[in-house]
């Protein structure tokens, strides 16, 4: 999925003022973006105020080593594929950052994205405040890498999780259950769990739970799913490791398991 960010046009004083260490900083940032699990991102950023950091950067002695990345991160118009909708909503209002017009924190607030700035002070924060009209909104801000982890949970919310099929035929996945009361009941359902492609293996009998009136008990970080035949009387249930790798993978196999098996067959 492509999510446009945009620069802060105000983090850059008349296109210009770049030292070594801030062009350090946004190149780690670029990294770090990029490093991030589905997301596919452009910076949009004015067409004159770029052309105004080009010429900047290429009369430096390291100019042309950056200019590779720079033109990678940083991509004109500032509007982008931003939606019609968007910026008539950016012309309805005035948006001010200590009195001055603020396109690109205006975007980032109005779209739900980040905020691209240089790393001086006051950029050098992973939220910023900016007034609308009359009220004050908070922007996503990223100046530097260690930034990026701060809107991890934004970033995370932003994609499909994309479930990884465990790729193991049914009969070579293992089932463990404990020798309790309702082994065999389990035990069968457990052998229609295996035929998921995102159940690698049952891992134990659960405690009874004979009140509980979900499928989905648990999910964890890690992919183990506790489900609870709802349908028994004494509330039988059980453990399966599944491929998720994070809360949200789990999650969203976890209601793939209730869709599928969640009711008497």
């Amino acid at each position: 999925m492509n999510k446009d960010v945009f620069f802060n046009e105000l983090s850059v004083s008349g296109g210009c003022e770049l030292g070594y260490g801030e062009i350090e900083s946004l190149k780690k940032l670029y990294l770090e973006l990029r490093g991030v699990p589905g997301m596919d991102f452009v910076c949009r950023i004015d067409s004159g105020l770029l052309a105004d950091m080009v010429r900047y950067i290429m009369a430096r002695s390291n100019g042309r080593e950056v200019m590779g990345f720079l033109y990678a991160f940083l991509r004109p118009p500032f509007e982008g594929a931003s939606s019609e909708d968007a910026q008539n909503t950016y012309l309805q209002s005035q948006w001010r950052f200590g009195g001055a017009e603020c396109f690109g924190l205006a975007m980032a607030s109005i779209l739900d994205t980040l905020a691209i700035s240089i790393d001086r002070a006051p950029w050098d924060v992973p939220n910023l405040r900016i007034s609308r009209d009359t009220s004050n909104v908070v922007v996503r801000n990223c100046s530097r890498a260690e930034h990026v982890s701060a809107h991890g949970e934004w970033a995370e919310n932003l994609f499909e999780p994309e479930l990884v099929p465990c790729g193991v035929s049914p009969e070579d996945k293992a089932i463990k259950l404990r020798d309790d009361h309702g082994v065999d009941v389990l035990r069968a359902f457990a052998q229609r769990l295996l035929k998921s492609e995102y159940v690698i293996e049952v891992i134990n009998s659960l405690e009874f739970h004979p009140k509980s009136r979900r499928f989905v008990r648990s999910f964890t970080t890690d992919g183990v799913v506790e489900l609870v035949l709802n349908w028994t009387d004494a509330g039988y249930g059980l453990a399966v490791q599944t491929t998720g790798r994070n809360l949200r993978e789990t999650e969203k196999i976890a209601r793939c398991l209730e869709s599928e098996f969640g009711h008497v067959a």
